[in-house]
């Protein structure tokens, strides 16, 4: 099972990793942290996840909970998908300065340079995808003024949540480059394309170079279909919320949460055996709104009510409150939200409707009855069979 915070700790949303060597702590994706490692020998969609502190060099467990309340929404999204939710698109193809090999006896191997094949298997021992990487390789990603760069990304996929790109090189050049990066959608089994390009804001920038070395970071689901709807909806609220539109972040909070709330009771009122599914959805039926059911009906099927009020009474504060106000006057979605509109959720309302959300959805499944259910990632299958995006083109 995936490790998780403490529930006194995902009651007061604590995110703060902290470095045991130099007792120093941040949450994930601050400036004193570095890359996240990914240990998937474990059969998890990430296993066992650790980040680097960029001070003494430790490396530090994290947990998923730990992802999902970072300031950043790419470290969100990671924590929802995995790493594959993110592309890093290279000219040399994938490459790394070292890997490290752990050996069945125990030992290490670091390899720091040559060719090694890496495979992805599912959590049946399936081989779900592979790839090559050259070690010891510089990263670049080349990119000529003015012109347009179109790169395949080998697939599709489901859902482009965004796309950031930076100038990595020539450093001084970063205040006069402006990069447009943006992914072209395959039809039917193309690959998505990512096209990329540069302009700079006087002539004289172009003096010193006649390429830039550019990072880019595809931000998307690529297995969509295989995710729940709240899921869906919670990725939505993430990049909403990171785009400006924070009322609409809001709205998507909610309803994933009332979402989540009916995967979670209509499965555990059967499993648990407290009714056949014929009654639970009648009891479902009965007790259509999210209120009557978090206050009546998931007392039926969670274990421990500690802290569980605190939780709901945080969900009204800063999602349901808010979101009743912005759905009583009209969503935000086609606009930027004023800081100065009294009556809007700004970027503090959508942080906190972001942490009070999570710890609903996270505090109900580790008070689920049946153990598979206190697993995140249990919650993120959908176990109704779905089209592909493919498919549903033909169609």
């Amino acid at each position: 099972m995936v490790a998780v915070l403490a529930l006194e700790s995902l009651m007061s949303h604590s995110s703060l990793v902290e470095c045991p060597k130099c007792h120093k702590s941040d949450t994930v994706g601050s400036d004193l942290f570095g890359s996240l490692s990914f240990d998937l020998t474990k059969g998890h969609l990430m296993g066992n996840i650790s980040v680097q502190c960029r001070d003494c060099d430790a490396r530090i467990p994290i947990t998923i909970d730990q992802l999902l309340l970072s300031d950043s929404p790419y470290y969100q999204l990671i924590g929802f998908v995995g790493p594959g939710a993110v592309t890093t698109p290279i000219d040399a193809g994938s490459t790394c300065e070292s890997v490290t090999i752990m050996q069945e006896n125990g030992s290490q191997a670091t390899l720091n340079v040559g060719e090694i094949t890496i495979g992805r298997t599912d959590g049946a021992g399936r081989q779900v995808s592979s790839q090559t990487v050259k070690i010891g390789v510089k990263p670049e990603f080349l990119v000529t003024p003015g012109e347009l760069k179109k790169y395949s990304l080998g697939g599709s996929y489901d859902q482009v949540l965004w796309v950031h790109a930076f100038l990595k090189e020539p450093v001084d050049l970063r205040e006069h480059v402006v990069l447009h990066a943006w992914v072209e959608r395959g039809m039917l089994e193309a690959s998505d394309t990512l096209n990329v390009v540069s302009s700079v804001d006087s002539l004289s920038s172009l003096s010193s170079t006649t390429t830039y070395n550019v990072v880019c970071k595809i931000c998307g689901v690529i297995h969509g279909t295989n995710l729940r709807p709240w899921c869906g909806m919670f990725l939505e609220a993430i990049t909403n919320a990171r785009n400006g539109m924070f009322e609409t972040a809001c709205l998507q909070y909610a309803r994933s949460c009332e979402s989540f709330v009916d995967d979670f009771l209509m499965e555990s009122l059967v499993k648990t055996e407290i009714s056949t599914e014929l009654v639970a959805e009648t009891l479902m039926t009965k007790m259509w709104s999210i209120g009557e059911r978090l206050n009546r009906l998931m007392y039926l099927v969670i274990d421990g009510n500690d802290g569980y009020v605190h939780l709901v009474s945080e969900w009204k504060e800063h999602v349901e409150k808010p979101r009743n106000s912005v759905s009583a006057h009209g969503s935000g979605s086609v606009r930027r939200v004023r800081e100065s509109d009294n009556r809007s959720v700004d970027a503090r309302g959508a942080r906190q409707a972001h942490e009070a959300a999570f710890a609903l959805i996270r505090g109900l499944q580790l008070r689920c009855r049946f153990e598979d259910g206190k697993d995140w990632e249990h919650w993120l299958k959908n176990t109704v069979p779905m089209l592909t995006r493919s498919e549903n083109e033909e169609h």
